[in-house]
């Protein structure tokens, strides 16, 4: 027997990985955006929720979407849901202090967080000694590509981070923590000088693409909850770089 969920029972079942609680105190959308209760058979996944027409919506029965801000309820066909993971998605899905990513990247299961001002905005993960092109490949094969690449050519990296920012401090501790090679959403150009005084390797992968494996991978853990779910990427980038792309 098919078994599907409500646009609430989607929400409810990423709440704690988004921690939906404290997003909801800081004011940031972190659950349902737009309430329906009709099964969800097909879950659409979008960056951006923009204005009508919303055609692309036609076959839909709930939206995830990334920035909700800007939709038109009442534009929508009608009885479509829309959960929105704005911030929470930034902050725990995407480049940045991200243990679910750094586990698909192979790193250790228990990063050590690096933070500014206090908050966590990234992590450094070990991995098994290996050459620079093994760790590029891997991130292209993950997020779909890299973006723009900057700084030295470490022969072997033994660890990676993984941050969603850039600043000259960031770069400089992640390299006092062992890390060969620093993947974030955009260059920096007030980091070059502690780029070029490290060696590390900067991989620019996209906010977009690092966004995207954030949304890829809530779907998956609503299609681990509920099998019968279909997933339709909307706006998402390819999840396969093409041969050589953007090196």
């Amino acid at each position: 027997m098919t078994r599907l969920p409500t646009v609430r029972a989607v929400a409810d079942h990423l709440a704690p990985a988004l921690d939906r609680e404290r997003y909801h105190r800081e004011g940031d959308p972190a659950g349902v955006w737009v309430a329906s209760d009709r099964p969800v058979r097909r879950l659409g996944l979008r960056l951006e929720a923009g204005r009508p027409p919303y055609d692309w919506a036609d076959d839909l029965d709930a939206l995830l979407v990334h920035r909700p801000f800007g939709l038109w309820p009442a534009r929508l066909p009608a009885g479509l849901g829309v959960v929105a993971v704005h911030r929470a998605l930034d902050d725990r899905f995407s480049v940045g202090h991200a243990p679910a990513l750094a586990a698909a990247l192979g790193l250790t299961p228990d990063p050590e967080p690096l933070t500014r001002d206090g908050k966590p905005v990234g992590l450094v993960g070990r991995c098994a000694r290996q050459p620079l092109a093994g760790v590029i490949g891997r991130v292209e094969t993950e997020l779909g590509g890299v973006h723009e690449a900057s700084g030295g050519e470490p022969e072997t990296v033994a660890a990676v981070a993984l941050v969603g920012a850039m600043t000259d401090a960031l770069v400089r501790e992640a390299a006092a923590r062992g890390a060969g090679v620093y993947v974030t959403g955009q260059l920096r150009q007030p980091a070059r000088a502690a780029v070029e005084a490290t060696g590390l390797r900067v991989l620019a992968v996209g906010q977009d693409r690092a966004e995207a494996w954030g949304l890829r991978h809530l779907g998956r853990l609503v299609q681990a909850e509920w099998p019968d779910v279909e997933l339709a990427e909307l706006d998402l980038p390819p999840a396969t770089a093409a041969s050589g792309a953007d090196l």
